[in-house]
Parts: structure tokens; sequence; C-alpha cells
């Protein structure tokens, strides 16, 4: 799901609080000026995943849009990526960020900052979360910024209401690894890769 953009002249809006970062409300709109922004959802055919944003909400620089994923299994928590565009093909930015259920939608946890300080990082846009073991298990992508290294890492916690501990990479061999998936277990990860003839598969891998 995508919405926006919002204005950000001079990317001014970095250092805004725009509505998607207070509440997650699929059926709400918002106004913007004579525009009318609303959530919708997107399915990209890309082969590595990517997302033209000038097609899928509008032709524009120097704006702000918003996606979101990943519900636990109780449906009661959204781990969610909040990415942040400024007209190129990648994010300037891009954080995980912690919703709770609230009625008929998801308002930000008010810890969500401080429950994920070790996982969201300066060096790197993170995103592509998935949970294992009720929420104590944070599987995510990382791509240090500059570069098109990506990498699947883990970050773990004590009970779901703890923070998340410093994150490791998986050994995982190929270049393009992204996008994990746990089966309802946590006995199995799912991801896709580049493969030697510049393809994305979708690859498997047991608990070690």
């Amino acid at each position: 799901w995508l919405i926006g953009p919002w204005p950000s002249p001079d990317w001014s809006g970095f250092d805004k609080t725009f509505p998607p970062e207070s509440e997650i409300d699929l059926a709400k709109s918002y106004k913007e000026g004579d525009r009318e922004l609303k959530w919708k959802p997107v399915v990209t055919t890309d082969a590595s995943g990517r997302i033209n944003l000038r097609k899928a909400l509008a032709d524009a620089e120097n704006v702000v849009c918003y996606g979101y994923a990943e519900v636990s299994s109780d449906g009661d928590t959204l781990f969610y990526v909040n990415a942040r565009f400024d007209g190129g093909a990648l994010p300037r930015e891009a954080k995980l960020g912690i919703a709770r259920r609230e009625g008929g939608g998801f308002l930000e946890d008010g810890a969500s900052e401080a429950l994920l300080a070790r996982v969201n990082s300066e060096e790197y846009l993170v995103y592509a979360p998935a949970t294992a073991a009720g929420t104590r298990e944070l599987y995510f992508t990382r791509l240090r910024k500059g570069t098109l290294a990506t990498e699947i890492c883990v970050a773990t916690r004590t009970d779901g209401e703890a923070a998340f501990a410093r994150p490791e990479r998986l050994e995982i061999a190929g270049s393009s690894v992204e996008a994990p998936t746990l089966t309802n277990d946590g006995a199995r990860i799912y991801y896709h890769k580049r493969t030697d003839a510049g393809r994305y598969r979708v690859f498997t891998m047991g608990r070690r």
C-alpha cells in the first residue's frame, strides 16, 4: 500500500510530520491543497520488486510518500517501513516503525523509535520487515546508502514489549538478497536474490 505525495520543497518535508507518521488507516483520506490523498494497493511486475512511484502515485519531484507492510499473526501489531523519496530511484531514507491496532486502524506506537533504535540506522535503508516467534524476532532487508549491497538481518528481543537488540546479518550467498518471509512455525525463511543469469528467483532455507 502507498499514499502520497506531500510536497517537500528543498527536502523540507523530511523534517515535517505528515498524517501517515501518526496514524495508519487505509480507509482514510487526507486533503493536500486541492487534492485528496488516499492509500492505494500497488502491485509491481518488476523482477526486482521495485515500484515506479511516478506511475503509481504522481509524476512529481521533491515530495514525500509512504508505504507499509507486515502485520503480526495476532493482527494487533503492524511493522511498516516509512520511506521518503526525493525524486530518485531509491528513497533518501527508509526506516521501520511499529503501530498498534486502534479500532478499525493502526496508530504509531509511542515507543516505536526506542524499540527499533538498534535496527534503524542513518547508514542504511531499512525495509521489508517480517516477524517470527510472535514478534520477538524481526527479519528485514537493509541497503547501505550509496551502494547496491543488500543484506538480510535479524534482530531479537526477550518479549513483545522489549527493545530489539543489535541486528545480525544472515549468511546468505549471492547478490540482491532481499525480502525475507518466515513460515508460521518459524522453521524456514523465504527470500529472493539475483541469479548469475541476472534473473530474480525465490529461495528458501531451514533454520540452523
